[in-house]
């Protein structure tokens, strides 16, 4: 019977995480990766970024170079030597992507 219990309990889990339109379309339309931001929107800042790195090849004198992003994550910030504030995550990603 406890197997039988603990099963029924874990079909009531729900999944942690960013909200998606199956999961929330009360909160999100279908084009939509977060509130009020669409897809499209996130593509533009991505290839506005693209377009933004070939200019500078172009200006530079790498223009053979192969180029990639890479985004840091947050540092982790300490309060004392042993307790660390709680972690946030650099927004740039999210700015780009919409996903932390």
């Amino acid at each position: 019977r406890s197997f039988h219990d603990a099963q029924l309990k874990l079909k009531w889990i729900r999944p942690i995480g960013q909200p998606a339109p199956w999961t929330h379309p009360h909160l999100l339309s279908s084009e939509e990766c977060t509130y009020g931001i669409t897809k499209l929107e996130y593509a533009t800042r991505r290839a506005n970024l693209c377009n933004k790195i070939l200019e500078m090849k172009q200006t530079s004198d790498y223009n053979n170079a192969r180029n990639i992003v890479i985004i840091a994550g947050q540092a982790t910030s300490y309060m004392t030597n042993d307790i660390p504030y709680p972690f946030y995550q650099n927004t740039d990603m999210f700015y780009l992507s919409g996903f932390v």
